[in-house]
């Protein structure tokens, strides 16, 4: 089974991004003719990490070890500083547009 972990974004983060996001959407639909369909905003959340295929056993280690993050207090502090917009998996045939962040070099050892 798919899994991720990510983090939910507010209702004011989400209307900033909405105000950018709604725009650029409608002219890659309207315009390019791109079949595209935006998420719903109350939907939107920043995956942070993926696994395509995880079995059950898996997903409650995964499970455990965010709890034990959370709980510890180790995410609480976290920024992002969005840098552009990305076509994934590539530029030529794109299935999600992305909203990109630096990585945080203190941050790129996060115990879990």
């Amino acid at each position: 089974m798919r899994c991720f972990i990510g983090f939910e974004l507010d209702e004011d983060c989400r209307e900033r991004l909405r105000i950018h996001i709604e725009p650029f959407a409608n002219k890659l639909q309207k315009e390019l003719g791109w079949p595209i369909r935006m998420v719903p905003p109350q939907n939107w959340h920043q995956t942070c990490l993926f696994f395509p295929d995880l079995s059950d056993s898996e997903r409650a280690t995964v499970w455990q070890e965010v709890l034990r993050n959370v709980e510890a207090g180790l995410w609480a502090d976290l920024l992002f500083p969005w840098e552009h917009l990305t076509l994934w998996p590539s530029p030529r045939k794109p299935s999600l547009v992305c909203l990109a962040a630096a990585p945080v070099q203190d941050q790129e050892g996060w115990p879990l």
